[in-house]
């Protein structure tokens, strides 16, 4: 939260949390938010386990724990699942379950910072039933299940119920994934139509204007963005192809922002991402235009207008420095981004890439790379340019976070680093070897790298 300050003046240590954390490790991006000083995370009960243990971590004493636990065991069975939802009253609500079982029901689970408790809330009312995405609006939380149309769960009285036979032909059974708030409403797909539910009618329908518009696999987090009463998605016709289309809930309509790629050429892939950042009433995306040129846009939701931010122009650029979290907004207004190039052919049907981090001012347009980010850094197998694999990991006030294959000199070579740069004054400081190995040869940061209070925080593979 404290954006204008950087880590830049932290000590540059690093150190493996104490308590559970030092045993379990935890699992994946299962990074859940419950306080201002506390999160949990999804540990792991060995390196090769499927069986998870809820870990609580608190950021100001770098301690972790495990948390008391009541309706379920402290170490779940294989394949448990979580999602967060939201937080109402200080409690942090999850969508949870102990295992994929036909007599197992998924539940809604809240864990209280206050007393440490993560304890059963509602089970779903049938058995075998299962929810794979909510969202909160108000007191209610909204859930898209496999038996029935909405189920809803009222966090004041603590009751669940659900409701059957609300939509219409065309929409009868709000789709048990990808669903959100959208202003006063609940947007997710029915079938592969737009599907929207309003609680003030408790009627489920697509809007006219979405008859004909597809939007299957196109409501994931890094294909869609909700911009105050604006929900941005990609949807296809056979008119446009595949172009960022916009719901507003104010006045239930939906239009094409834009015809990025014109014509029937579509600004995305069958299975392409627009991976969207919010700025203020903004929000940037990349998409490729009819030319082929992969580029970021903007959208503001005050005007609906769409207009070309960057102009990379190129075709061999992919916007995946890392993952589908590949750029990030500093304290300062400028853009951090980070891409790959297509450097040349590095066998039959394969390319070498190389990774960059560049920088985009929205002020004036202006594009441009620091050199001595890659001064240190290494040549390798896997790129023909001595960028080291560099990375985007995360954005803190005017600093970026990075990892890179750093030239320690003779006779050791490079080792896989964290690097921080602020760009306010150009400087950089390098982390010693992750996890204090001896050798860190090999990318090793298993998780994205978030910030948290004033250091950062990721997920360490250590030995095999």
């Amino acid at each position: 939260t404290a954006q204008g300050t950087s880590i830049i003046y932290g000590n540059n240590t690093q150190w493996a949390p104490s308590g559970s954390l030092e045993t379990y490790g935890f699992s994946g991006t299962d990074i859940i938010a419950t306080s201002d000083d506390v999160i949990l995370l999804k540990g792991k009960a060995g390196k090769d386990s499927r069986v998870y243990c809820i870990i609580a971590y608190n950021y100001v004493n770098k301690t972790s724990w495990q948390p008391n636990v009541v309706g379920t065991s402290q170490c779940p069975s294989a394949n448990s699942n979580w999602k967060f939802i939201g937080i109402i009253d200080g409690v942090t609500l999850v969508r949870y379950d102990s295992g994929h079982s036909v007599n197992q029901n998924q539940a809604i689970f809240g864990y209280n910072p206050s007393n440490d408790t993560f304890y059963s809330i509602a089970s779903l009312p049938n058995t075998g039933n299962q929810v794979f995405s909510a969202a909160i609006i108000g007191r209610n939380v909204y859930m898209a299940t496999v038996q029935s149309d909405v189920t809803i769960f009222n966090y004041d009285n603590q009751t669940i119920w659900e409701l059957n036979n609300i939509g219409s032909p065309s929409c009868n059974s709000l789709s048990y994934i990808d669903m959100g708030a959208v202003g006063d409403k609940i947007f997710g797909r029915c079938s592969t139509r737009l599907a929207i539910f309003d609680p003030a009618t408790q009627s489920l329908y697509t809007p006219s204007s979405m008859s004909s518009v597809y939007v299957n696999n196109t409501l994931t987090e890094s294909r869609s963005a909700v911009i105050g009463n604006q929900l941005l998605f990609q949807g296809y016709d056979s008119v446009n192809g595949k172009e960022l289309w916009v719901y507003d809930a104010n006045n239930d309509s939906a239009w094409m922002a834009a015809d990025i790629a014109v014509g029937s050429d579509s600004a995305w892939s069958t299975y392409g991402q627009f991976n969207p950042l919010r700025s203020g009433t903004k929000v940037l995306f990349e998409a490729t235009d009819h030319y082929g040129d992969k580029d970021l846009w903007w959208y503001d939701s005050i005007n609906a207008s769409v207009w070309r931010a960057t102009n990379f122009s190129d075709p061999s650029i992919s916007f995946n420095g890392w993952s589908s979290k590949h750029y990030g907004e500093l304290a300062n207004g400028v853009i951090a981004i980070g891409h790959a190039n297509e450097d040349g052919p590095s066998g039959p049907g394969s390319n070498y890439y190389s990774y960059y981090i560049s920088f985009y001012n929205p002020s004036n347009g202006t594009v441009w790379q620091e050199p001595n980010l890659y001064d240190l850094t290494e040549q390798t197998g896997y790129s023909l340019n001595t960028n080291g694999n560099i990375k985007l990991r995360a954005v803190y006030g005017n600093t970026i976070i990075g990892t890179a294959e750093i030239d320690t000199g003779s006779p050791v070579g490079y080792f896989f680093k964290l690097f921080a740069f602020d760009l306010t004054n150009k400087t950089r400081q390098v982390s010693t070897n992750l996890g204090n190995a001896q050798y860190s040869h090999y990318d090793i940061v298993s998780t994205n790298i978030v910030t948290f209070g004033d250091h950062i925080f990721y997920g360490l593979a250590c030995g095999n």
